[in-house]
């Protein structure tokens, strides 16, 4: 697994290993924060917490984060990146929010692409809505890192040496769909049983005449769906697990939708849109061509909200375990 990970002592030696790597290259040691022109771990660890927190820098400097990019399989330092807490007039035109930087033999990984997006959910915590990425132009890879982050070119500059900079903007959304972990599930259960319960209360279920329903759903159910291979999904806004959608492989082509919650006070953001752009997506990626769902059919509003979403009524079937009679809808992705 890849993380960023904030410098700290214990990460003396892998910090040496890579900043000797480019010294042995001899390539210029990018971002600049990785190295701060320092071959003393214990003064980089100072002048780091330093921008950090803004204390004792320059006056044309702005306040900043370093990360590491670390491989905790291989327990190696990748590269680093340096995030801008905010742009001063020089950054507006070249530099960004975001620096970053590969070691020499880890480049062509695709790991250049993996951290400018994890960047870009610590820039999301810093409040930054729009993260400006600038590169030169004859950098090709590092500009195609930039598109893969959904980067949008503004214009090019041309410095006083005649080189060209590119200036792309990435807007960064309030939320991040990520894959459920075993340990998130109670909290997953807890985003279900609120989303369904004001199904639950307009369609008059209850435990005793619909025990299926979401809203009353057991942790051993969704455990048990998770350990069968399930795919669980939440929607995050900052930490905090706001919403959750489940694919179950139906057929080898055929992907059913489950489970899609959004607790009752962050609803009407387009997350559900979201999910569904999600779930094409990953359905996609799984050489999958089709997505179903069940819905209440009485439920009218459910009914046209996933049609407008793309989806179409197939069909309904009446369960003698069911209060209601259930539509089944479907897409083709």
């Amino acid at each position: 697994m890849l993380y960023l990970k904030y410098p700290k002592f214990e990460y003396k030696d892998l910090w040496e290993n890579i900043i000797n790597e480019f010294k042995k290259n001899e390539e210029k040691i990018i971002p600049y924060s990785l190295y701060l022109k320092t071959d003393n771990y214990s003064d980089y660890l100072k002048m780091t917490d330093d921008f950090h927190s803004g204390n004792n820098i320059p006056d044309r400097l702005v306040s900043s984060t370093t990360y590491f990019l670390y491989n905790e399989k291989e327990d190696k330092i990748l590269g680093a990146v340096n995030i801008r807490h905010k742009l001063n007039d020089s950054l507006l035109m070249h530099g960004g929010h975001i620096g970053y930087g590969v070691a020499p033999s880890e480049r062509r990984k695709g790991y250049a692409t993996k951290m400018l997006s994890l960047a870009l959910e610590k820039c999301r915590e810093l409040g930054i809505e729009k993260a400006l990425v600038t590169c030169d132009k004859g950098n090709i890879g590092s500009a195609k890192t930039i598109i893969k982050n959904h980067g949008v070119l503004e214009n090019e500059l041309t410095e006083e040496n005649g080189n060209i900079v590119q200036r792309y903007w990435i807007d960064i959304p309030d939320c991040i769909i990520k894959p459920i972990a075993v340990s998130d599930l109670p909290t997953c259960l807890d985003v279900i049983h609120y989303s369904f319960a004001t199904v639950a209360a307009e369609f008059g279920l209850t435990e005793k005449s619909c025990p299926t329903n979401g809203a009353f759903m057991p942790l051993s159910r969704l455990q048990n769906d998770f350990q069968k291979g399930d795919i669980m999904l939440g929607i995050y806004k900052g930490d905090k697990l706001v919403g959750f959608m489940q694919l179950a492989k139906k057929a080898e082509d055929t992907y059913e939708l489950e489970k899609i919650s959004v607790l009752p006070d962050y609803r009407h953001n387009g997350y559900g849109k979201k999910f569904i752009r999600f779930a094409k997506t990953k359905v996609l990626e799984l050489t999958g061509n089709k997505i179903t769902i069940g819905i209440i059919e009485e439920n009218k509003r459910l009914k046209n909200w996933y049609a407008t979403n793309g989806f179409v009524h197939t069909g309904t079937r009446n369960f003698p375990h069911l209060p209601f009679t259930v539509g089944f809808m479907e897409m083709e992705v």
